[in-house]
């Protein structure tokens, strides 16, 4: 008997094959719904001596136009996530990181609790909050188990209100735990992790820090008894083994299918991707999300204002190195919001280009396109210091260029980690080391202490340390809006009609 594993994750919402830069198109080379016909037709085809098992593997629910629509503005169409994922005939499903960004409530409206495998993610009576810990499926005579974990290190990034009273527990202690005991009622066990790797797969170093965001690779070599193992979470293209266990990881928008195939008999496995660029969209997904995709088209196109000259730029990484006046503007809408001198955002992907003369919705969805909230911390200009020197980092030099620096690229492109300061003004001097590449800081004309105290404003993300910035934590925060920063923007074009460009010259980056 031949057992395939196919899987989707980080589908972010894009269930049709659009990225919703231009109405109607749908000709992009992912989408949910490309996905789901490489499932469907690996079903259709399934031989008598073959079991086909569909998981989704989590970040289903949020990260799109559509998604934020639904959840801000048209919660009538939330019957859609449920239409969409049973239309595929899935066998289990994993919950994300991001499911949680609208809160517990919208996510149990949104997923059914029994389709969720969830072991690690608890009430404090030590039950799933959602879900149950694993499913057994039982079909042509086997036994097949699917343990379901969640990265834990959601509290890290997640508003404290939308995960109260969830005990978010180590993974691969979870896995230790269950592994042994399904191996016992299974005769196969898949783990399904919203998790990616933390370690190459195939040299076994370290790409990132070892903080408990990615444990795939540590599942892998040290839980015995896994056959398969889903990941997710990073976004990015691997499969592979390692420690003789198959993995995969499908990309991003429902861009890959994860596949492994288990031989029961002969003991081989083996893992690869399926690309979904050329399979036809399901017409199932498509009629199922039909109404709400066409009532958020309508939403997109509404304008909001006017600037008095383009704020588009092709390059992002010039953007963010040169200080583009966009990314200023995005800056001084939360500076009056927030009514603080001092504020970060970031140019947070590089499909992100700035608003052209007329802004529209689509345009604001676009280049904001997470469910964000910013918040004040009170902070000391040393804490100030090592915040900037950890930016600073993102820069490097090569062959007398400045670049990205790998770090920021690889395991995965993580430039939303890089935000562009207004209200300061300061300057890095990239020759030096890591560390010590911060030259110039200033506020108000006078060089910043470091027992100054300084009201910053920045995303609710980065104020409780996400990205690695523990310099900021919740205990400093003394206030947070409640208002997303997409409708913040939109509120603001709108109030003011026609908006004026400035250019702060505040920040300088330079060699030595």
């Amino acid at each position: 008997m031949r057992i395939t594993i196919l899987s989707t994750s980080d589908t972010h919402g894009f269930v049709t094959p659009t990225d919703f830069k231009q109405r109607d198109d749908m000709h992009q080379p992912f989408g949910f719904s490309r996905a789901a016909q490489v499932v469907s037709n690996a079903r259709l085809q399934e031989a008598d001596d073959e079991i086909v098992i569909a998981i989704e593997n989590g970040d289903f629910i949020q990260g799109s136009p559509l998604t934020n629509f639904i959840a801000q503005k048209a919660q009538q169409f939330i019957p859609v996530y449920q239409e969409i994922y049973d239309s595929v005939g899935f066998d289990a499903r994993v919950l994300g990181n991001h499911e949680f960004n609208f809160g517990v409530d919208y996510l149990k409206a949104t997923e059914s609790d029994k389709d969720v495998i969830n072991a690690n993610l608890l009430k404090a009576n030590g039950v799933p909050f959602m879900g149950k810990p694993y499913k057994i499926v039982h079909r042509k005579g086997v036994k097949i188990a699917i343990l379901g974990l969640t990265t834990a290190y959601i509290p890290h990034w997640e508003q404290q209100s939308n995960i109260a009273g969830i005990l978010f527990n180590d993974p691969v202690a979870v896995a230790k735990k269950w592994v042994p005991k399904l191996r016992e009622l299974a005769d196969v066990v898949i783990v399904s992790y919203h998790g990616g790797l933390e370690r190459d797969p195939l040299s076994g170093e370290l790409t990132e820090t070892d903080r408990g965001e990615n444990q795939g690779y540590a599942l892998m070599r040290d839980v015995p008894g896994i056959d398969a193992l889903i990941t997710g979470h990073q976004h990015r293209r691997l499969a592979g083994k390692v420690n003789g266990v198959p993995f995969t990881q499908p990309g991003y928008r429902g861009s890959d299918v994860g596949c492994i195939h288990l031989d029961l008999q002969n003991q081989i496995s083996d893992a690869s991707l399926i690309q979904t660029a050329t399979s036809v969209p399901q017409q199932k997904v498509m009629s199922a999300v039909d109404t709400a995709q066409q009532a958020t088209e309508q939403y997109l196109d509404k304008p909001l204002g006017h600037l008095t000259q383009s704020a588009k730029f092709a390059d992002p990484f010039a953007a963010r190195r040169d200080n583009h006046p966009y990314i200023q503007l995005i800056n001084r809408i939360a500076s009056e919001r927030l009514g603080v001198d001092i504020v970060a955002n970031a140019i947070f992907n590089d499909a992100i280009h700035g608003f052209d003369t007329q802004v529209t919705r689509r345009e604001v969805a676009i280049n904001y396109p997470y469910a964000e909230t910013l918040a004040i911390l009170k902070i000391t200009g040393s804490d100030f210091k090592l915040a900037l020197e950890k930016y600073a980092s993102y820069f490097s030099v090569l062959n007398d260029k400045v670049i990205i620096s790998p770090n920021y690229q690889y395991p995965k492109p993580q430039h939303y980690n890089y935000d562009i300061w207004y209200g300061i003004v300061y300057a890095f001097d990239i020759s030096q080391p890591i560390g010590s590449r911060l030259v110039d800081l200033q506020y108000h004309g006078h060089r910043v202490a470091d027992e100054d105290e300084l009201k910053v404003g920045m995303t609710t993300y980065r104020a409780i340390g996400g990205g690695d910035f523990s310099m900021f934590s919740p205990d400093k925060i003394i206030f947070e809006d409640t208002e997303e920063v997409a409708d913040i923007i939109a509120d603001y074009f709108m109030q003011h009609g026609t908006v004026t460009l400035t250019d702060a010259h505040n920040f300088k980056l330079f060699k030595s």
